[in-house]
């Protein structure tokens, strides 16, 4: 008998329970299937930090099979004034698929975004290369996806294909003499700016600037049709994030380069890795440059920065993986500069649901 049962997690929580542990080794096996690696693995206490703080409504369930657990179901729905959508995610066992399971997690999804006034789901998924399949093009008309049975899937349940994401790798025991290079390079275009970084906790007087980074973060970027709607950041809310880093175990890196005459913050790109395992792979975050500050080079000055200054002094990590929509050509291109590779690709995908 299959049973689907809400995990319940309060806003504060730092304590990770049986639930929490079973619910990281379900999300960690499935997502180590399509690169056959562990290396996106999240320990039990940074998963838990995903469904924690104020400014989000969070669920998360998990899905038992004559008592044993084999998948898990989430649900993120922003509280911003206007939200109509919630993020979703399915994840089930390859052993356990097709047994109807994915089809009651996703209706137990859909009747709490009824409950929550939310009309729209929006969910990515990581999708197996296989080049027998045939392949399916976004609206966006950049990158294409096999239509594979997480596809299949979706698209039978009322789902539309909207993005694509590019997954990326990067070699951090490689020569970095090409970095420093393009370092040298985008320095002497970004004239009238400079970098500066720090570790983990904003400091005071970047709280406010780097609210307004987060904002644009969330309007800048390509996110094609889907019903997103701009976060609204302060002060708070970085340090509310800065906490949750902190109490998932996560040593994050934020570089960022001011504007010297207005003294503004105008970009900035994140670095993380588990703070306990100095060999775990690193992962690149938001990288943003603002609209009015474009043209000075100065995504490639942050990340060449964020690099060069993460493997001085976290040497036993590896890798870098970053994402990218297949449309952010300006990113995808510094990228494929510094010798970033493609690692996988994701597809985004959206239900709008019937009240």
């Amino acid at each position: 008998m299959t049973t689907i049962r809400q995990i319940s997690i309060a806003p504060d929580d730092t304590a990770v329970t049986a639930d929490i542990e079973a619910a990281t080794a379900l999300r960690n096996a499935v997502y180590s299937i399509p690169s056959g690696t562990n290396e996106e693995d999240t320990t039990p206490a940074a998963f838990l930090q995903e469904f924690t703080g104020t400014t989000q409504l969070h669920r998360l369930w998990l899905c038992e099979l004559g008592g044993r657990p084999v998948g898990i179901a989430r649900m993120h729905a922003p509280l911003e004034e206007g939200a109509t959508s919630s993020y979703a995610e399915i994840l089930v066992l390859p052993e356990f698929e097709s047994k109807g399971i994915g089809t009651l997690a996703l209706r137990v999804i859909e009747d709490e975004a009824r409950s929550l006034g939310r009309l729209t789901l929006i969910g990515e998924a990581e999708h197996l290369p296989d080049p027998a399949l045939p392949r399916l093009s976004p609206p966006t008309g950049f990158g294409t996806i096999p239509e594979d049975h997480i596809a299949r899937f979706l698209a039978g349940r009322g789902w539309s294909f909207e993005q694509v994401e590019r997954k990326s790798t990067f070699d951090l025991t490689a020569d970095l003499s090409p970095v420093r290079e393009h370092q040298a390079r985008a320095a002497a275009a970004a004239e009238g700016y400079e970098v500066l970084a720090w570790d983990d906790a904003t400091p005071a007087e970047y709280l406010e600037p780097m609210a307004r980074l987060y904002e644009r973060m969330s309007t800048d970027i390509p996110t094609a049709a889907l019903e997103l709607v701009p976060e609204k950041w302060t002060a708070d809310r970085v340090i509310q994030r800065d906490e949750r880093r902190a109490a998932s175990g996560d040593h994050t890196q934020i570089t960022v380069a001011r504007h010297i005459a207005s003294g503004e913050l105008v970009a900035f790109n994140v670095l993380a890795r588990e703070m306990s395992d100095p060999a775990s792979t690193t992962f690149q975050g938001d990288t943003l440059v603002h609209g009015e500050h474009r043209g000075h080079r100065l995504g490639m000055l942050v990340k060449t920065a964020g690099i060069l200054r993460w493997r001085e002094q976290n040497p036993e990590s590896t890798r870098i993986l970053t994402w990218n929509a297949e449309e952010n050509r300006p990113m995808l291109s510094i990228n494929e500069e510094l010798g970033f590779v493609p690692a996988g690709y994701i597809g985004a995908w959206q239900k709008r649901l019937t009240p």
